[in-house]
């Protein structure tokens, strides 16, 4: 597992949805899967019903669109870990293979780390008011279009692998907020973060 530059874990807890971010342009985009991201298990309220949720975030780096400071822009989605019919992590799958997957065929998610897409995105506005970068689909590049590298190491996180305490394990400098969020404040709200021990 590459994890690039790291930053602690260790991180202040906020309730707002932080500051106004530069955002990438909306629509299609050559882009490399550089992250997987377990967000782990919370609940989930949906129509007044309670469940538990297990939820992973995909990043991508926009290959060929930067921001302002000539940063390769960086975009993260969060699903829930299903690839059931209805799915939307299904969809994403699919998109990147450019083929239906049948109903009781597996996938693991790290076949997509470092290879090339077309990622499409639409602009969201949070409760807040706040807009952020939504994926809205992703599929294989056009014949014939070569998609820049990646700047990023690949970087994996997933439960299993980190230490046995809740400081011990780090996250990557340019990991991108998610819908404002800090994704290591939404980590320390998981099921499996509240297991571990304090020191």
């Amino acid at each position: 597992m590459s994890t690039g530059t790291a930053v602690s874990f260790r991180t202040k807890a906020s309730s707002g949805e932080g500051g106004d971010y530069e955002l990438p342009p909306a629509g299609s985009h050559p882009a490399i899967l550089v992250g997987l991201v377990d967000l782990g298990t919370k609940d989930n309220t949906y129509n007044g019903k309670t469940s538990k949720r297990h939820k992973i975030m995909l990043i991508w780096e926009l290959t060929a669109e930067s921001d302002s400071k000539g940063q390769n822009f960086v975009v993260a989605q969060d699903y829930t870990w299903s690839l059931n019919s209805k799915a939307a992590l299904r969809v994403i799958v699919e998109g990147f293979r450019g083929r239906a997957m049948a109903d009781d065929e597996e996938f693991d998610l790290s076949q997509m780390l470092a290879q090339p897409s077309m990622i499409s995105l639409s602009e969201g506005t949070s409760a807040s008011g706040k807009k952020f970068m939504e994926v809205t689909g992703l599929s294989k590049p056009p014949r014939g279009l070569s998609v820049p590298p990646a700047t990023h190491d690949s970087y994996v996180f997933h439960w299993g692998a980190i230490g046995s305490t809740k400081d011990d394990f780090e996250l990557p400098d340019w990991m991108p907020r998610l819908y404002g969020r800090m994704v290591a404040d939404d980590l320390k709200a998981t099921d499996e973060y509240a297991l571990l021990p304090a020191f």
